[in-house]
């Protein structure tokens, strides 16, 4: 019997130890895995903070960039003006044999001209409102004046109307007085 013991010792033994060997290795796993984890959210994190900082340069250059070409246009336009200006003026002096800096003072008057059309425009209208304003208050005094003339009078008519119903009562009494008397 000793044997089988020894065979029972052996075989548990070897149990044991396979099982404390599957326990070791599966701490063995998770501190792998964990030190991994770990290293790899170190490592997105550096990757992320570099994804941020080229993203922050990529819109300084793209703002500059937007600034530099829309100060361009702005200068194309200009000078694109100036020139369709400079044409034009040309172009008039030729047409009307007049030189440009008067063509611009006769300009400068039309619109000092419109701006005075405009304010006695403005002056009329206000005017014309402040007439409308007053008349319609004349109006609206006249027709209160108007309603309380009705009112009176209508008051007037139902008194009238009720005096003569008075009146024949009072002649019905003395009448039926007078008879009774005249029996008596």
């Amino acid at each position: 019997m000793s044997r089988v013991f020894n065979t029972a010792k052996q075989v548990w033994s070897t149990k044991s130890q396979v099982i404390h060997n599957l326990w070791l290795a599966g701490l063995g796993a998770y501190d792998q895995s964990f030190t991994t984890a770990t290293a790899t959210l170190s490592r997105s994190e550096v990757i992320l903070e570099k994804l941020i900082l080229r993203g922050k340069e990529v819109e300084e250059d793209a703002s500059s960039s937007f600034k530099m070409n829309k100060q361009r246009l702005t200068d194309v336009r200009h000078e694109v003006q100036d020139n369709l200006q400079e044409k034009f003026h040309k172009t008039v002096t030729n047409i009307t044999h007049i030189d440009t800096d008067k063509f611009d003072t006769i300009l400068t008057k039309i619109e000092q001209v419109e701006i005075a059309l405009a304010a006695v425009k403005a002056q009329k209208e206000l005017e014309i409102e402040q007439e409308v304003i007053s008349e319609s208050k004349q109006i609206k005094s006249e027709l209160q004046n108007m309603s309380a003339e009705v009112q009176v009078a209508q008051t007037v008519s139902k008194a009238e109307a009720v005096k003569p119903k008075v009146a024949k009562r009072t002649t019905a009494k003395k009448t039926r007085k007078a008879a009774s008397k005249k029996k008596n």
